[in-house]
């Protein structure tokens, strides 16, 4: 066993003050640590709907105006043969 320290040679103000420390920071980190799944849903969100966005801007969109195309050139064919 290790010898006893003398009781009044403790420091009873430091160690409040470093478990006071200890607190804070860890009372901190539990803080960033419950919002930072919070950003990470926000984050995810953001990005599935930018990216439902360029997809229809971007992709969809001619995909719509070549069907457009396809059903005009269908219409005319059809007046054309009923015209024949």
């Amino acid at each position: 066993m290790p010898p006893r320290r003398n009781p009044e040679d403790v420091d009873h103000g430091a160690i409040k003050a470093d478990l006071e420390f200890l607190i804070e920071r860890f009372t901190r980190f539990r803080k960033e640590q419950a919002l930072k799944p919070l950003y990470t849903m926000i984050g995810s969100a953001a990005i599935v709907i930018a990216w439902i966005e360029l997809f229809w801007r971007h992709c969809l969109r001619p995909m719509q105006i070549f069907w457009s195309l396809t059903a005009i050139a269908s219409l005319f064919a059809i007046v054309f043969i009923a015209t024949r």
